[in-house]
């Protein structure tokens, strides 16, 4: 899988989008599709305001996945913020059996 993000930060506003795209570039095997699922999250002094960028992912070779997270932060008027953005994603094989 290939992940790529991006994102405007605007210099006043105090929230701000964020692109996810993720695509299934190759596959082997039994493996020929999978579901990916994204979660965002945020540290101290911002807030995931939207974490998932999409729902029901499904994915075949060549097949991409697309979306939007969203965050927001307000420190005091003067003051900065320094937090960190971190993903998860989980990612399953249709019909597989967990072990």
């Amino acid at each position: 899988l290939q992940v790529a993000t991006s994102a405007t930060l605007p210099k006043a506003a105090t929230t701000w989008q964020e692109q996810v795209t993720v695509r299934m570039t190759s596959a082997s095997g039994e493996v020929t599709a999978l579901n990916a699922k994204l979660r965002a999250s945020c540290s101290t002094g911002c807030t995931a305001t939207k974490t998932a960028p999409w729902y029901g992912g499904d994915l075949v070779l060549d097949q991409s996945l697309s979306g939007s997270v969203a965050y927001s932060s307000a420190p005091a008027q003067g003051a900065a913020a320094e937090f960190t953005t971190s993903y998860k994603l989980y990612v399953t094989s249709p019909g597989a059996t967990a072990v």
